[in-house]
């Protein structure tokens, strides 16, 4: 009887530390991308609001406002910036916990991420390594490259 009485009043406890080591992580990986896009020179967004409480399958949000414009125009710079925010979050795990101790919160933010860079070289030919042509295929090994290379110098800035 008392062995069950010690497991139920341990369970609580672990629950919460685990809570807690969750939202830390959390705060800081929210934390980043607000510290990424405040210091970005781009002034077509401005910081709305960030929570840790959980949102459907999110553990946390960091949401920005737009000027009215983005609803019709995107620019280049714009698209970069807003790569560099979606990778602020997974930098910042890196930096407080280590680059062991990244979780997969970031999944979201790199599928995003990704997705800019994918349109940036297939729909819209803001590449100069890629040939752009109107009802053309082009060549999916040299896409995939420079997709590969536009993270990598966005993860790297």
């Amino acid at each position: 009887m008392s062995v069950f009485l010690l497991q139920v009043r341990m369970d609580p406890q672990k629950k919460r530390l685990a809570e807690q080591v969750v939202n830390r992580m959390t705060a800081y990986h929210e934390a980043g991308h607000a510290i990424v896009r405040f210091f970005c020179s781009c002034s077509a967004s401005k910081l709305h609001k960030i929570t840790i409480l959980p949102r459907g399958h999110s553990l946390g949000m960091t949401h920005f406002i737009y000027d009215e414009k983005r609803e019709f125009q995107y620019t280049k710079e714009e698209m970069m910036y807003d790569m560099d925010a979606l990778m602020g979050g997974r930098i910042a795990e890196e930096i407080i916990f280590g680059e062991d101790q990244v979780s997969t919160g970031a999944s979201s933010d790199m599928s995003r991420a990704s997705t800019i860079a994918e349109d940036m070289v297939k729909r819209y030919g803001f590449s100069d390594k890629v040939c752009y042509q109107f009802g053309a295929d082009v060549h999916l090994c040299s896409v995939d490259n420079h997709l590969l290379t536009v993270l990598l110098v966005v993860y790297l800035q």
